[in-house]
């Protein structure tokens, strides 16, 4: 069963699910629920459109109205930016969850196709939500994350970068390995950090060329932890790559919203005491670089994988 035809089936499920998951983490479910049906509709159109069938509408651009009012309505409720990923964290849950319940199978296509317009959701609502209070910008930027501070843990790096291996589903033959030091900790917040790396993973992969090799890695150097993820798209065109962090900064070959995903990404990366770097390899790549002070593992950090 192709993904748009299990969203159709399972349609009531799913928002169900994600109603839970909204009312949980985000805010009352009521005030974002006929928004996200709404844009439940745009992926739906979007798959559908991707898969050829007959009379089926084109999803509308990146910038929707309803991504847009689901940048709004938490700005309205005064809550920070940081809960606007969770909305669409929401959606892609409740099908993971309903998928893995009823066996779905997502092949590379739909998988490519569901995430492109879930990023561009998430920049629309944060572009959205940003707009509203333009005044405020940098000040709610950096509160945004500030939460973290209070609820770092010892995270140990190789189980995070061997999860988001597994479940990545690249396509084009690009391959994803790792390398991995399974001794390095830091302290972070683990969904955020997952979320960070994950980013950088998925550019990596999307702008990559057909038959490309990304690594991620961990190691230790004079400056702390470094996480790395290398891709090769060929280098940078940008002349100043550290700029693709800015919000609405984009790169001369990137021509998607990435810099304000990667803008998120410094944010949340600073808010737990790390940095963000990026070198360019002309003709080859680039690399991006996360550095953290070192942390000592705790009791209840999770052991390395058995050999």
């Amino acid at each position: 069963m192709l993904l748009h035809e299990f969203m159709v089936v399972h349609h009531a499920e799913i928002l169900e699910i994600c109603r839970k998951k909204l009312r949980d983490d985000v805010m009352g479910a009521a005030e974002l629920l006929r928004d996200v049906e709404l844009f439940f509709q745009e992926l739906l159109y979007a798959l559908r459109h991707h898969d050829g069938v007959a009379g089926a509408p084109a999803a509308p651009p990146g910038r929707s109205s309803s991504a847009a009012r689901l940048g709004e309505r938490p700005q309205r409720a005064g809550l920070p930016p940081a809960k606007v990923p969770g909305i669409f964290g929401a959606i892609s849950h409740a099908i993971g969850q309903a998928g893995e319940r009823h066996g779905l199978a997502i092949n590379a296509d739909e998988h490519d196709v569901f995430h492109q317009r879930i990023d561009a959701g998430v920049a629309t609502s944060i572009e959205n939500f940003w707009c509203c209070e333009k005044a405020q910008q940098e000040r709610r930027v950096s509160e945004r994350f500030g939460y973290l501070t209070h609820e770092l843990e010892p995270v140990r790096i190789a189980t995070v970068l061997r999860r988001l291996q597994a479940s990545a589903i690249p396509g084009r033959a690009i391959s994803i390995t790792t390398e991995l030091d399974e001794s390095l900790f830091v302290n972070a917040d683990e969904p955020q950090l997952t979320s960070a790396i994950g980013n950088l993973l998925r550019n990596a992969v999307k702008f990559s060329s057909p038959g490309g090799h990304v690594v991620m890695r961990c190691r230790s150097d004079d400056a702390g932890v470094v996480i790395e993820v290398e891709d090769e798209c060929g280098g940078l065109v940008e002349a100043e790559p550290a700029r693709l962090f800015r919000p609405y900064v984009k790169g001369a070959e990137r021509s998607d919203n990435i810099g304000l995903g990667l803008a998120i990404t410094k944010h949340a990366v600073e808010a737990m005491d790390g940095h963000v770097s990026v070198e360019n390899r002309p003709g080859q790549g680039c690399t991006f670089s996360l550095t953290f002070p070192p942390a000592r593992p705790s009791r209840t950090s999770s052991p390395p994988p058995s050999r």
